[in-house]
């Protein structure tokens, strides 16, 4: 029963910490991409970029695992 009321404080402290990222951050901003010029909120940049950071990091982490199959 404490673990579940310490994962729910977790999980509702996380919510409001994204809340307030997003209200703070929903001025457009610019980003070039090569040759694209892209509009988008801060917020969603953010999003972008910490997704394709987290899935870099997975993909380079899980080929070092003993067993894992990937390269050795």
């Amino acid at each position: 029963m404490k673990m579940q009321k310490l994962r729910l404080s977790i999980i509702v402290i996380l919510v409001l910490l994204v809340f307030v990222l997003v209200v703070q951050n929903q001025e457009v901003v610019v980003t070039n991409v090569f040759m694209w010029r892209l509009s988008m909120p801060r917020f969603v940049l953010l999003g972008v970029a910490f997704f394709a950071g987290g899935l870099a990091g997975y993909l380079v982490g899980r080929g070092n695992r003993p067993g894992s199959g990937g390269s050795e």
